[in-house]
């Protein structure tokens, strides 16, 4: 349902999407799906290395982004 949403999302706000921006949305995604999936298999540190390395990576993306 999420990828439907997505879809729908960039057709209609296609001439605002630069060439990174889709596959930026499918990455979150797929780390999402992993570390859930991660939680229901009980690969629970498993699950937490990705989320802190997840964490880690949008905090250093953020501080670029901000810094121009």
């Amino acid at each position: 349902p999420v990828l439907l949403i997505y879809v729908i999302y960039m057709l209609a706000h296609l001439e605002d999407w630069n060439r990174f921006d889709p596959g930026l949305a499918l990455l979150f995604q797929f780390v999402i799906v992993v570390i859930i999936v991660s939680l229901l298999g009980g690969y629970f540190g498993a699950a937490a290395i990705v989320a802190v390395v997840f964490v880690g990576a949008l905090a250093v993306i953020g501080s670029f982004a901000k810094g121009f």
